[in-house]
């Protein structure tokens, strides 16, 4: 598992998703909590809503060359970036689950 895989599927999800093959992208994953607890998570990742105001203040911001530029730019790595966290939280979770089930083997082993 690397960067180079997840970047390779996040690609996947960008071409289907601007060529109009889907209107939207979710990926299903396991979120990494703690050793004993994981929880399955569905997250949109396509299309990024724009609509939600994530700050306290409404700023007006100069987006140079423009606005649509950046998110062009920016778009694609965002995608490859959020598909590797959700990679790595779900191989963070499997191993998390075999050490608690090789734990568990022994104790029961020990009896």
């Amino acid at each position: 598992m690397n960067f180079s895989t997840a970047s390779d599927i996040a690609n996947v999800f960008i071409e289907s998703f601007t060529s109009g093959e889907v209107d939207e992208v979710n990926v299903i994953y396991n979120r990494f909590k703690s050793l004993a607890s994981q929880d399955l998570m569905m997250e949109k990742v396509l299309p990024i809503d724009f609509t939600k105001d994530y700050n306290v203040k409404n700023y007006n911001y100069d987006y140079e060359p423009s606005r649509e530029s950046t998110i062009q730019t920016l778009m694609p790595k965002h995608v490859k970036v959020q598909m590797w966290q959700q990679m790595l939280e779900s191989y963070s979770s499997e191993e998390a689950a075999r050490m608690i089930a090789m734990d568990n083997a022994t104790e029961t082993l020990k009896k």
